[in-house]
């Protein structure tokens, strides 16, 4: 938790990253990735499914 909080930070103080609730947006990065082991392992997962995951962090995060 605290080295993503830390490249979240870093990414937000060189104007990289949109300014975010940085432990919100751990939790989200967290959760997603550990649901998405724990379901994958239960139901097939469609590359759909991720891009959907990634992107929605990714415009969170990324400043365009």
């Amino acid at each position: 938790m605290q080295k993503w909080s830390d490249l979240i930070a870093y990414g937000i103080s060189r104007d990289e990253f949109n300014t975010v609730e940085i432990d919100e947006i751990v939790n989200v990065i967290l959760y997603a990735y550990q649901g998405i082991r724990m379901w994958s392992r239960i139901v097939k997962m469609s590359p759909v499914v991720f891009d959907s995951i990634t992107n929605y962090i990714r415009k969170q995060l990324v400043k365009e």
